[in-house]
């Protein structure tokens, strides 16, 4: 059975983002959100689908932002089912339910979970969190991929292109000694793709969901903010 609803929302811009911090600034959205139930040999499985579509802010910029959108949520979906992505494109959101339903590699793939959300608007990018979730042999397995997009040249950019060389270094040496003050037996690196960034000094890092490393380490979003981030900025 499939459910279907919209659930309407805001992501809220700074005050830097625009020259003024006007209402009409906002970028409104409306949150595209789905259950649908797909049946493998062994099992039944809920899988969630959903991902924002912006309905008005950003000039000339929505449509290309909101097709990236959706082709960031279908990319797990359609590599686990071994449905090109192009062919999921020109679906609509039931059809993509349907195929994914009758794919046999799709319920044998064991993914439920695929999520978009906004987190952070700058200058002219928005970033966003894409998270999956999938059956492991022993609990369920969770990915974090952290994605921004740039709405004046309408395509995807890696938020590394906003550092200085050498920057990825030295912000994990900072994540260390923040980390070895207070949590002596935390370890954690990051890549590129676990970032989020607030500027001008604010750095979010994102961990998945693991119960031995939070246990040690705490929730799986870790802060880097101050003069250093400031200083990596290009």
């Amino acid at each position: 059975m499939t459910r279907h609803f919209l659930q309407f929302g805001a992501l809220a811009i700074y005050a830097f983002c625009f020259s003024n911090a006007r209402a009409e600034n906002a970028l409104a959205y409306k949150l595209a959100e789905y259950t649908f139930e797909v049946a493998s040999s062994k099992q039944k499985t809920q899988v969630r689908w959903s991902y924002p579509v912006f309905l008005s802010g950003i000039p000339d910029g929505t449509s290309a932002l909101n097709v990236w959108i959706r082709d960031q949520s279908l990319e797990p979906l359609a590599a686990c089912a071994e449905i090109p992505l192009s062919e999921l494109r020109k679906m609509r959101d039931v059809q993509v339910q349907r195929a994914l339903g009758r794919s046999k590699q799709f319920a044998d793939c064991n993914i439920d979970q695929s999520e978009v959300q906004p987190m952070e608007a700058f200058a002219s990018f928005i970033s966003f969190q894409r998270y999956i979730e999938w059956a492991g042999l022993s609990r369920p397995q969770h990915g974090i991929t952290m994605l921004t997009f740039d709405w004046v040249r309408k395509r995807k950019i890696g938020v590394d292109t906003l550092f200085r060389p050498g920057a990825l270094d030295d912000l994990n040496e900072a994540l260390a000694e923040q980390i070895s003050s207070d949590r002596t037996d935390c370890q954690r690196n990051f890549d590129w793709s676990q970032v989020s960034l607030r500027p001008p000094s604010t750095l979010f890092i994102n961990f998945p969901y693991n119960p031995g490393e939070w246990a040690v380490c705490g929730d799986g979003v870790e802060m880097i903010e101050g003069p250093l981030v400031k200083a990596m900025l290009i």
